[in-house]
């Protein structure tokens, strides 16, 4: 099969890889978890870095002592200023005490504190305010005013000392507002005098000219409202009516255009007869179905059917008209209720024009009224308010020096650094599996490449059997390795080699660099091929680091390089291995120029050979990346098989092996993901296997007489 003949002939997905459950479906919890599985020194390693470092930093830290004092703000200040407004104040509003925190908080009280204290040459303003720390007690008056410092003594006199000076601020605003506030209110009842007096004459003499009497008629105002709401109704649904009869008349009586249009008007006769022609016409194509077109009822029910269907016609057409005539009607209507809207509308303009003017001059009034009358309220109060020295700010707790410190704390600084430690070791986790260049899932392989994973070989554990991976096939058939290589058995026995529908007989196996396991997957697929009873070859051609002979017990110097240079034949050559229906072809001795060899007519006549004599013939190669010894076999090959080693085999390099066979034509069956770690959310599940007695009487046979395709 040379190169042309794969590009029109693509090598088919094992049906048992169509059935894989995808990763997108997976819990993100799955992937978070097979990470930190992986990389578990590596996060052990941070968190513990991590937690040190921040234990350490925090214990040693200088200790800080707060001390804090509680005070009670009411709020009582005279709104003088707002006429409108009780005399004395004295509710909970979220922005009047914002606006005391940022006064708290303020450089201008801090400043007078540092000067009172005499603290110029320890602290700043600035620091101390940096310090301080107020807290307002949830849906109270109080506050909690305090200071974090080194020296506890300190703390608690700035504390106090600030509380004094925000008393002193608070009742010094006070006083100063409401003797400016005195003084503009006199100026302003003047003028008030004069226009209230002005504003009383003007309406005296506007209701006696005209002899009118301000009242207050609803009548007209809700015949107005129900007329218009009547209107609106009405247009909205003869607006409608319009398009739907617009839709009906382009349609032109036809059946098929008028039936989606009446369809909207949920129009109850027209669907239930709707409703009854589908159920009829279920029930015949139910009668075709099952009777067949012979039944003597289907005549019945056709002719039923269609009966129905001239029902829901004439029906529609009823319908039809009736929208168009409903639309005549309700165009008479919506011109009848405009009209009375009208008359309404203008009768109550006549009735309001005369007052309109009444109106204003009242308002006017008694707005100049209601100012004058509380000016002189605030002019009363502002006397009283003037004379007196109380504050709105008392201390319900002054500060004392604190006799414990706040920090550090072991408990807090053991908490701080467990999280610090939990992140830092996740984030260093991420960062090395974000740099990971290495292929990590079978998911990465099919999605990066587009070809299918046949089979995943999992990472045998220390306390599993001491039986060698290479041979877990033969002589560890019951452990998860094996079952692995069973199903990378299946995948090649399902799999065509041509569009004539041939069978898989040459097999390549092969890999991107050396110790991925390569020579593993040879031996193990071989094995269970041979166990089906197919006459298999397994050919090594790893001139560099062949070790096949090695798991046989086989000798090594007699093999593929004295075919390829002496006269001696296959038969004379290979070697039987202990495994049934099994033979092995080792690489003999190693020649200066292994690549000239595999490339030369002779290597071709071997392989024509061996697909004659035997129905599978598995090729070991050396790594695709080291040598091109694999690539110079690879277009003689019906599959090959690409061996990835999770957490070693470079993606870059992966990429470059299939872009390489890529250029010569050849397509790989598809890859065996190896040395995979199995844990948590893997899909390795434990199954009875039959009992000794009974799988020993059913060994497969050997396959007779010449192979077959």
């Amino acid at each position: 099969m040379g190169p042309e003949d794969r590009d029109t002939a693509p090598l088919s997905h094992p049906r048992i890889y169509r059935e894989r459950i995808a990763t997108a479906d997976r819990p993100f919890i799955y992937e978070v978890i097979r990470i930190l599985r992986g990389r578990l020194t590596v996060f052990l390693t941070a968190a513990l870095l991590v937690s040190v470092v921040v234990v350490y930093q925090l214990m040693s830290a200088e200790p800080v002592y707060f001390a804090s004092s509680e005070i009670l703000i009411e709020r009582q200040e005279s709104r003088l200023g707002n006429l409108n407004a009780p005399v004395v104040v004295d509710t909970y509003d979220p922005d009047y005490y914002q606006t005391q925190f940022r006064i708290l908080q303020g450089a201008g009280l801090m400043d007078s504190v540092v000067q009172r204290l005499k603290l110029e040459g320890r602290y700043g303003s600035d620091e101390l305010r940096g310090k301080l720390q107020v807290n307002w007690v949830r849906n109270s008056r109080v506050a909690e005013v305090g200071v974090r410092l080194n020296d506890p003594k300190v703390a608690a006199d700035i504390v106090n000392a600030l509380v004094d000076e925000y008393k002193r601020a608070t009742l010094d605003r006070k006083l100063v507002g409401i003797k400016d506030l005195h003084v503009r209110m006199l100026d302003r009842l003047g003028d008030l005098r004069k226009a209230l007096d002005e504003s009383e004459r003007r309406l005296n003499e506007y209701c006696t000219q005209h002899a009118i009497f301000p009242t207050e008629d609803p009548v007209y105002q809700r015949m107005i409202e129900i007329t218009g709401v009547a209107l609106v109704n009405e247009r909205r649904e003869l607006g409608r009516l319009e398009t739907v009869c617009a839709d009906i008349e382009k349609a032109q009586r036809d059946v098929a255009k008028l039936e989606p249009i009446l369809a909207a008007e949920n129009i109850r006769p027209l669907d239930d007869l709707r409703l009854e022609h589908a159920r009829s016409q279920r029930d015949l194509e139910e009668m075709r179905a099952i009777y067949g077109t012979g039944y003597p009822g289907l005549p019945g029910a056709e002719a039923r059917a269609k009966e129905l269907r001239r029902k829901v016609e004439d029906e529609i057409g009823k319908q039809a008209d009736a929208l168009v005539q409903r639309r005549d009607a309700l165009r008479e209507t919506a011109k009848m209720a405009r009209e009375a809207f009208e008359e309404v509308r203008k009768e109550r303009l006549d009735q309001q024009a005369m007052q309109a003017q009444v109106d204003v001059l009242r308002r006017e009034r008694d707005a100049l009224r209601a100012l004058y009358d509380a000016l002189i309220l605030r002019i009363k109060e502002s006397e009283i308010s003037s004379g007196l020295d109380a504050t709105n700010v008392y201390v319900l707790s002054p500060a004392e020096p604190p006799s414990q410190a706040i920090w550090p704390s072991l408990l807090y600084s053991l908490l701080i650094a467990v999280v610090l430690a939990l992140v830092g070791g996740g984030a260093a986790t991420l960062l090395v599996e974000y740099l990971d260049n290495t292929v990590r899932t079978a998911e990465d392989i099919e999605l990066t490449y587009g070809l299918p994973v046949l089979t995943v070989v999992p990472q045998r554990k220390p306390d599993q059997t001491n039986v060698p991976t290479p041979i877990a096939s033969w002589q560890d058939d019951r452990s998860q390795v094996a079952e692995a290589f069973r199903r990378l058995r299946a995948a090649v026995l399902l799999s065509v080699r041509d569009i004539e529908g041939g069978s898989v007989r040459r097999i390549m196996v092969a890999a991107a660099g050396a110790s991925e396991g390569k020579t593993i997957t040879a031996t193990n697929l071989a094995i269970t091929l041979a166990q089906l009873g197919n006459r298999t070859l397994l050919i090594d051609t790893d001139f560099y680091m062949s070790e096949t002979a090695k798991y046989f017990g086989l000798e090594e110097d007699r093999g593929l390089t004295s075919i390829l240079t002496q006269d001696l034949t296959l038969e004379q050559t290979v070697q039987s291995t202990p495994v049934p229906c099994l033979d092995f072809l080792a690489t003999g001795m190693i020649p200066p120029q292994p690549a000239s060899l595999l490339s030369s007519a002779r290597m071709k006549w071997l392989l024509d050979e061996a697909s004659r004599l035997y129905n599978r013939v598995i090729i070991d190669t050396p790594p695709l990346m080291a040598v091109t010894d694999g690539t110079l076999l690879a277009p003689h090959m019906d599959a090959i098989i690409l061996v990835v080693s999770q957490g070693k085999t470079q993606k870059i390099a992966l990429r470059r092996v299939i872009q390489t066979l890529g250029r010569i034509g050849v397509k790989p069956l598809g890859f065996v993901l190896n040395n995979v770690r199995t844990g948590v959310g893997e899909f390795y599940l434990k199954y009875p296997r039959p009992a000794d007695s009974l799988a020993a009487t059913m060994q497969p046979k050997p396959v007779s007489g010449e192979p077959h395709a």
